[in-house]
């Protein structure tokens, strides 16, 4: 089996309008409650959390799976605008030379924004599907060492190519630094292996819509520094 596990990262408005309330790590483990009564986690990932130690842990699709998330796109893409350092050997398991979180990459660029209370439309493809396998998608404010899961979509996940899965977005997640994971576990066996990808996406202290792109939300948005 292989694990991928995909960060996108949160940076927080400034904007002097009401905010939500604040997104602390109490409310995550409240939020890690509701989300396994609703789309529990995988089994292997509960192994995991106790080597890692991390609150969650996503199984993955392996390299020969040729699948990979696609919008937003991973840190280091191919699929970012403008990138320049380029990773094209985005699905080669973690080792010494690819430590967690993140293969030891250092953070992305804005790709999106967000609002709390909205969702985030993940896009995946590649070349093959293997039959299907498992999709989870978390969020992580303590820069990677905890995780709680959002969504499953079990079995369904990579039948088809160029799928689409709306993720939602806590209404009560605050402006801040943090970090969403989408992970995929394929359905046939393979080498393990480990990727990561960061991204940042503000935050907007407003009322909950779709996401939108940094050049949208520019003159209403200020971020953090890296």
């Amino acid at each position: 089996m292989c694990f991928l596990h995909l960060c996108l990262a949160w940076v927080g408005s400034t904007h002097k309008q009401r905010r939500r309330p604040t997104l602390h790590l109490s409310y995550l483990s409240a939020l890690a409650t509701r989300a396994s009564t609703h789309d529990s986690p995988m089994p292997s990932a509960r192994s995991l959390l106790a080597a890692l130690a991390l609150s969650l842990v996503f199984l993955a699709l392996g390299v020969s799976a040729h699948v990979e998330m696609t919008n937003p796109p991973p840190r280091n893409s191919k699929y970012v605008k403008g990138a320049t350092n380029i990773d094209y050997d985005n699905l080669s398991p973690l080792g010494p030379t690819r430590p967690f979180p993140c293969q030891g990459k250092s953070k992305g660029p804005i790709v999106a924004t967000y609002q709390a209370g909205s969702s985030i439309s993940v896009q995946l493809g590649g070349s093959a599907t293997h039959d299907g396998g498992h999709c989870q998608f978390a969020l992580s404010y303590d820069n990677g060492n905890t995780f709680v899961v959002l969504s499953t979509v079990k079995r369904e996940c990579l039948r088809a190519l160029g799928n689409s899965y709306t993720v939602p977005i806590p209404a009560g997640a605050p402006s801040g630094d943090a970090i969403a994971s989408s992970s995929l576990a394929r359905s046939t066996s393979g080498s393990p292996c480990t990727n990561h990808h960061n991204f940042r996406f503000p935050f907007r202290p407003s009322s909950p819509g779709t996401g939108s792109t940094p050049s949208e939300t520019a003159s209403t948005t200020k971020t953090a520094p890296t």
